[in-house]
């Protein structure tokens, strides 16, 4: 992608060998009887392909500002929801029995009934997920924010992504004598990591600056 947010013609290409998206009536059935869960995901699902086929003409500049509010709502619940499962995927080791990684199973799962999503994307989820299913604090706060709806889902990511390169660093003993050249080894906090820094070097209390 460029700096435009337009994809370049490497992705275009790539997706064009992509298997076509399956015909709308092909959602996997589910039965009277399943948990809550999936019953709900379908009914959505349904409800959404019926709202896809309706005319947009016929909605007037407010209705179409409320759409787009509901739209990002949706998009998020579904983002929430998705490291959720994401989450209990990684806890069960799903993924383990079919000789894939939970990337490439989970690439494989959502795109059985729909185009297959972008791999890259998948990764975030997933990277997000593993925070949330380790042992480390700071991982499950990750992973907690996600799904509370206050942290979207690829600033989770990078976040994640710093407190694993980090914490090696900030878990090395250091004394007052070196503790400037400890906090030059730090990287830069991305957005939205600032509560990961009171934990950066408990030894020496240094900050990168």
């Amino acid at each position: 992608m460029d700096g435009s947010g337009h994809r370049d013609l490497g992705d275009i290409r790539r997706w064009k060998t992509l298997p076509p998206a399956p015909a709308p009536n092909s959602i996997p059935d589910v039965d009277s009887d399943a948990p809550g869960l999936l019953a709900w995901l379908a009914s959505g699902t349904r409800a959404l392909e019926k709202a896809g086929v309706e005319p947009a003409w016929a909605v007037d500049d407010a209705g179409l500002a409320v759409a787009m509010s509901l739209l990002g709502q949706l998009r998020s619940l579904t983002d929430r929801l998705e490291v959720t499962i994401t989450s209990e995927v990684l806890t069960r080791g799903t993924a383990d029995a079919t000789g894939l990684s939970p990337v490439d199973w989970i690439v494989d799962q959502q795109g059985s009934a729909a185009p297959r999503p972008d791999p890259r994307r998948v990764a975030t989820v997933v990277r997000v997920a593993e925070a949330g299913t380790s042992r480390e604090p700071g991982g499950q706060a990750i992973c907690a924010a996600v799904q509370a709806g206050v942290l979207p889902v690829r600033s989770a990511a990078q976040i994640a992504r710093f407190d694993r390169d980090v914490k090696p660093l900030a878990d090395r003993p250091c004394s007052s004598r070196t503790s400037r050249s400890c906090a030059r080894r730090l990287p830069t906090a991305p957005t939205g990591a600032a509560c990961l820094t009171a934990s950066w070097c408990r030894r020496c209390g240094t900050r990168p600056t």
